[in-house]
Formats: structure tokens, C-alpha cells, sequence
């Protein structure tokens, strides 16, 4: 099963003392104030007749609470206080800037340590909901070699009025072709987007090679440059669009890879 027992940490699986591992990191706060009260929380509905670019049907409900605050209790502090720190230590520096607008030249080291910060960050979110998402073998990766696990795709944007912090998170359980249907497949493919200021993060796991789009031609397609994996300055920063929060090109980004995943579509041509 993807979700591990209530008591041992979904990454180390120790049963040590848990701690509250925020959603969206603490640090935040310091470059994001937390002023709001409450958050949206969004559904979509797919049909079978649908191409990934018909618009899907949307349902908005507010619920008390901000986002920054909201915390995760199946970590154990060995691993928050331990590997994990190392992580948000080392990408403070580098996404600071980045949620403040100030783009800077990225190289392989920063774009490193922010994929590798998205990819915790989104295990951490998908984690905390009852669909889950991320498969043990991913997160005993994230623990052994605090990297980023194979067939995992990060791509960073630029965006503008985002209500402080948001997310929006997409889990499917996808069965190989080889796979009995009598066996049960937990959760395993992931499409994430995190939004931070003006910072837009937007990351993709899958068991098959196939369901992972081109990095490159995906991300000139939606606006946002690969990094992870990295393959140079393929887009200048000056050329990103900034997407404006819930426009149609931000509502692709969220929703149009996941839609064409669960109707079955052809992701190579993305």
C-alpha cells in the first residue's frame, strides 16, 4: 500500500517521534506573510469524451485555515531535523529571490537543490491526502540518497497574483499492461504545482517512461524551463511568460498533463 502504517515516518519508516512537517516549508513565512484565514480548495471533473483541451468542470469550495500552516504528522524528527533540513538550508538562498520576482542566472547546483526541494515538498503534499501518490520505493529514494528518485520531471515559471501560497496536486494509479487486474496498484503517478509568490514549481512522477512528456517541448509549450533534468540555459529567464494566477495558460499547466494522462492521450507529443 502507499500509505504506510499511521505510526512510521513515510520516508525512513522508523517509528520514532513524529514531528509536524509543514506542507509548504516554515520558512516561507519569512518571504510570504501569512495573512489570510482560510484557502480555496478546487476538484475538477473529467469525462471520457474529453481532449485534454476542453474546459473542464471546476468546483470551488473556501476552508478555514492558511496554507503555510497546515502541517503533516508522518515524518519522524530524525528525518525533519536531519536530511530534510540540509535540504530547505541549502535552497533558502537560491528560491528566496525567486518568489521575490529576482530572477538571477540559474546553473546546475541551484537548479539541483530546487528540484530536489519540489520534489520532497510535493511527496510531503501528496502524502497528506487520503489518495496519496508517491510510491514507497520513491520515498525510501528521497531518505537513502536525498535526491531526486528516477522519472521524476521538474520544471520552474514565473507567475503573478498568486493569493500567497497555493498548490494544486494530481494522483493516479496507473497498472502496466503485464499487470493482472486482479492485483491491486497503489497510487504511483504524481503531477504537482506549487506556487510561492512569484515562483511557479510544477513537478511530474511516473512508473513508465512514457507517460513522462518531453521536458524541453513541454515546458516551451506551457512556459517553464526543466530543471530536473537539467540540460543547460535551453530558456533564457527574459523569455518565460509570467503567467497570471488561474489564467487559461496557468489552468494548462495544473490541469492539462493530467487530463491527457486519465483519457489516455499520446504524451510524447506534448
Amino acid at each position: 500500500m502507499a500509505n504506510p502504517p499511521p505510526r512510521k515516518c513515510i520516508f525512513c519508516g522508523g517509528v520514532g517521534n513524529r514531528s509536524g512537517e509543514h506542507l509548504v516549508a516554515n520558512w516561507v513565512r519569512h518571504v510570504i506573510p501569512r495573512t489570510t484565514d482560510y484557502h480555496e480548495h478546487r476538484s475538477i471533473r473529467l469525462a471520457s469524451n474529453m481532449s485534454p483541451t476542453d474546459l473542464v468542470k471546476e468546483t470551488v469550495k473556501f476552508k478555514q485555515g492558511n496554507l503555510g500552516n497546515q502541517t503533516y504528522s508522518r515524518v519522524c524528527k530524525r528525518c525533519n531535523s536531519g536530511w530534510m533540513k540540509r535540504i530547505q538550508d541549502d535552497v533558502i538562498p537560491t528560491l528566496t529571490p525567486l518568489i521575490k520576482g529576482e530572477w538571477h542566472d540559474m546553473n546546475v547546483i541551484d537548479a539541483n537543490r530546487i528540484a530536489l526541494w519540489t520534489a520532497v515538498t510535493a511527496t510531503v503534499i501528496a502524502m497528506s491526502q487520503d489518495t496519496c501518490g508517491v510510491t514507497t520505493q520513491d520515498r525510501q529514494y528521497f531518505f537513502k540518497n536525498q535526491g531526486v528518485p528516477p522519472k521524476w520531471t521538474v520544471w520552474i515559471g514565473r507567475i503573478s497574483g498568486v493569493p500567497e501560497i497555493s498548490y494544486c496536486n494530481r494522483v493516479l494509479a496507473v497498472r502496466s499492461q503485464f499487470q493482472s487486474p486482479q492485483i491491486q496498484t497503489e497510487p504511483n503517478t504524481l503531477v504537482t504545482t506549487i506556487e510561492i509568490g512569484q515562483v511557479l514549481l510544477h513537478c511530474v512522477s511516473a512508473p513508465y517512461e512514457d507517460l513522462l512528456p518531453n521536458p524541453f517541448s513541454y515546458g516551451w509549450n506551457m512556459g517553464l524551463l526543466p530543471i530536473h533534468p537539467w540540460g543547460g540555459d535551453i530558456l533564457p529567464w527574459q523569455a518565460l511568460p509570467i503567467l497570471s494566477y488561474f489564467s487559461r495558460e496557468h489552468r494548462n499547466v495544473r490541469d492539462f498533463l493530467y487530463a491527457a494522462m486519465v483519457l489516455g492521450h499520446d504524451i510524447s507529443v506534448l
